[in-house]
């Protein structure tokens, strides 16, 4: 048998993780096996040597930890490291991997690989499994997933694949990449603990608008008698929440929202008419579909043939998705960040804020305001009382319980029309891929990341289950972040009852007694689940009492720093 190599003292490892220090990772989630080794040891290496690494943090599964990434991300605006097993566990990863690219989430994926070699180091292999979990291609697992990956090789600096990685994750629009890490390359003899200095900050500068596109946009709006603006996420850049107020407010421009994941308006403001409705795409006139995927359901509705409709964002086209046949008259590739103002200045010049058209719009916008507020009003009085627990009231009371200081991180159920949501961390919500369980990680990221903030995370009795709760609830406990839970539990998973009714509306499954595949029943007691790890849940029942029971929970989680969780029996 071959002598085995002796480890230097100075590794490839050291400089990765010195590498990522410099460049901004200040977190590593990370749920490590045995290919992670000189990583271990160049941790307690850092920690004698007083070296520079981000802060390890132990999550005991892959789709908490890509969760946590990703929350932390939405707070912050700072990409961070998710660290795993080789194939095992980014198998185990890959659907919170699939939530970030969807999401246009930059992540460092990093994957130890199985050792390459068989004898002849320190690091070659050493038990059953480094044959077994060796694959012919290990980043086929998540190609499509990602917008980068790439192995490390004997020999290659690692600034350098960092680096790049790091560049194409957040150059837009933004996406996690995915490196592979073998042992063997990590043990190596290298510079140091130290990284080459970079010149210029990540990414590149996103395309610009065109200005005769927005121009053209520009005579369509002024002209418009019934305008329209669908968004998304565009104020997922916090800018643009002021930038959209100002627009709308300007030139009497009515914004609605399908399938929001962030704050894109104020609920207050006058030009917000909260979700989209059929009949808002069917009347308008001229639409601007503004950072939305999908501004419509096409089996359900659409504009007018004679509708001038523009797609405007970084990838009008929306090209991760194999399919997507929506009609528009202008596509126009660009930040919003950028867009918004120049539109506003191009407007100024075709329509005064005080002309008649705009007094027009402003009357009749007014006008269905004010009839959305009273339906409003009529559907939560209505909801007050119900039994089950009707999730209209459990929404009001979730609002009626928080602050401008509250983060709600929603995964389903949650009705934002009854809430008042005004700043850019007031609200995120799930991805649109909807890879369950989400939102348990991605509260405790956006926790970590904003420790002064007070988190509810809100989900399903399904997603509760599919996120893992005794990791996410051992991280919350070991890393002291309280955060309150609010499990929707209906026993059952609604989409796909409403699947089979979208299907087959007068079909047996609808009418028979109990549809097959839909029932979570007997529900397990959640509440218990957190109580495990040192936390305090309660269940309820009646809506008389979902507001104490709230408000018990946040007082447990602010001022025992305990977290909280509240199960709540929904219809």
């Amino acid at each position: 048998m071959a002598k085995k190599m002796k480890l230097n003292s100075a590794t490839v490892a050291d400089t990765f993780l010195a590498t990522l220090a410099d460049r901004g990772i200040d977190y590593a989630f990370v749920n490590a096996g045995t290919d992670w080794a000189p990583v271990v040891e160049a941790l307690v290496k850092v920690s004698e040597t007083g070296g520079r690494a981000p802060k390890f943090i132990n999550v005991p599964h892959e789709n908490t930890a890509m969760a946590m990434a990703h929350g932390y991300y939405l707070v912050s605006g700072k990409m961070q490291m998710v660290g795993v097993h080789n194939n095992v566990g980014t198998a185990n990863a890959l659907c919170g991997l699939m939530n970030a690219s969807h999401d246009h989430v930059p992540v460092l994926l990093v994957a130890g690989r199985a050792p390459i070699t068989e004898q002849g180091s320190d690091a070659s292999r050493e038990v059953l499994v480094h044959w077994a979990q060796e694959n012919y291609d290990q980043g086929g697992i998540v190609r499509e997933q990602v917008k980068w990956d790439y192995e490390l090789r004997a020999g290659q600096e690692v600034e350098d694949i960092i680096d790049r990685a790091l560049d194409i994750a957040v150059t837009v629009p933004e996406g996690p990449v995915y490196l592979m890490l073998p042992r063997e390359v990590l043990t190596a003899p290298n510079s140091g603990s130290t990284a080459k200095p970079r010149r210029r900050a990540f990414g590149v500068v996103p395309p610009q608008p065109n200005e005769e596109a927005i121009e053209e946009v520009a005579k369509w709006l002024a002209s418009a008698k019934n305008p329209l603006i669908i968004t998304s996420v565009a104020g997922r850049i916090p800018e643009n929440i002021d930038n959209l107020s100002s627009l709308a407010e300007k030139f009497a421009l009515p914004v609605v929202q399908h399938g929001a994941r962030c704050v894109n308006l104020p609920s207050r403001h006058p030009m917000n008419l909260g979700t989209l409705t059929d009949d808002m795409v069917e009347r308008a006139d001229v639409i601007l579909v503004l950072d939305c995927e999908i501004p419509w359901i096409r089996r359900q509705t659409g504009p007018a043939p004679e509708t001038k409709v523009i797609h405007l964002g970084i990838d009008p086209l929306y090209q991760e998705f194999p399919i997507r046949g929506f009609e528009d008259d202008l596509a126009i590739a660009g930040s919003s960040l950028t867009a918004i103002p120049m539109l506003q200045d191009v407007l100024s010049a075709h329509l005064g804020e005080d002309s008649l058209t705009v007094a027009a719009r402003r009357q009749e916008i007014a006008l269905a305001q004010s009839e959305r507020q009273a339906l409003l009003e009529e559907t939560l009085e209505k909801s007050r009382s119900q039994v089950p627990i009707n999730p209209v009231w459990l929404s009001a009371c979730i609002d009626a319980v928080s602050d401008d200081n509250t983060v709600i991180v929603n995964e389903v159920g949650l009705n934002v029309n009854h809430m008042e949501l005004n700043h850019p961390w007031s609200l995120f919500v799930g991805p649109p891929v909807g890879g369950l369980g989400w939102s348990l990680g991605a509260g405790l990221g956006a926790k970590l990341a904003a420790p002064e903030k007070d988190v509810i995370v809100v989900l399903g009795d399904g997603s509760y289950m599919f996120a893992n709760p005794t990791p996410s609830h051992y991280v919350a406990t070991a890393e002291n972040l309280p955060i309150l839970t609010v499990v929707i539990n209906n026993s059952g998973w609604e989409a796909i009852r409403r699947a089979v009714q979208s299907v087959y509306p007068n079909g047996r499954a609808i009418l028979s007694n109990r549809m097959p595949l839909v029932h979570l029943d007997p529900s397990p007691a959640f509440e218990k689940v957190v109580e495990a790890s040192g936390g305090w849940g309660e269940r309820v029942t009646n809506p008389e009492d979902l507001i104490p029971t709230l408000k018990r929970a946040w007082e447990i989680v602010k001022t025992e720093k305990r977290q909280a969780l509240v199960n709540v029996i929904c219809g």
